[in-house]
């Protein structure tokens, strides 16, 4: 019997798979070939949401959320709410995701109650967009500086240029705070979910 399901694609290069969650099994099926999961070999749950990107006010890459598995004998498996149905077309599939993952965690729980449920970044990643909000504040810095000390030497054109780099750095800064701030890794129970 089946009870719950979920498709996707997670890149523009790999098929299509279909997960299905089968009592205290995650059955993987990808270009007709399953593979099963013991639900109680997970050792690992780590959810996190990928910030997307936006450019001009245009969506580049929707808001999306990840599972990352992690079993016992090393492997990994990651579950994305974007499907790619090729190359620049993505499509959002968070309202089959969520259930599907709503579904997963707890039965983790139950079949292996030492399992690790984490939420956010892995301290790597987070470092890393550390470093990102570091540099932007350091070349925001700069350009406050650039700019006024050309304007009290009475060079225009020097200010104006970082007036608009001010603009967008200083845009930036604040999503890339958040992005910081909230993206550190908690463990979590399942039943918070």
């Amino acid at each position: 019997m089946i009870e719950i399901q979920y498709s996707s694609r997670p890149n523009a290069f790999s098929p299509e798979q279909v997960l299905r969650l089968e009592g205290d099994s995650l059955i993987l099926i990808e270009q007709g070939k399953a593979k099963q999961l013991a639900l109680a070999d997970v050792v690992r749950v780590r959810l996190l949401v990928s910030p997307g990107l936006r450019s001009y006010g245009n969506e580049v890459m929707p808001v999306s959320g990840i599972c990352k598995l992690r079993t016992r004998d090393g492997g990994k498996r990651t579950l994305t709410s974007l499907h790619y149905r090729g190359i620049g077309q993505i499509e959002d599939r968070s309202d089959s995701y969520a259930p599907f993952i709503e579904a997963l965690l707890p039965r983790i729980a139950a079949a292996n109650p030492a399992a690790v449920f984490l939420s956010g970044m892995s301290m790597g990643l987070w470092i890393l967009w550390i470093f990102v909000l570091l540099g932007n504040l350091a070349v925001l810095a700069m350009m406050i500086w650039t700019g006024w000390d050309a304007a009290m030497r009475r060079e225009w054109i020097i200010p104006a240029f970082c007036v608009l780099g001010i603009l967008g750095f200083g845009r930036v800064a604040p999503r890339l705070f958040r992005i910081v701030v909230h993206g550190r890794s908690r463990p979590f129970r399942p039943a918070q979910i």
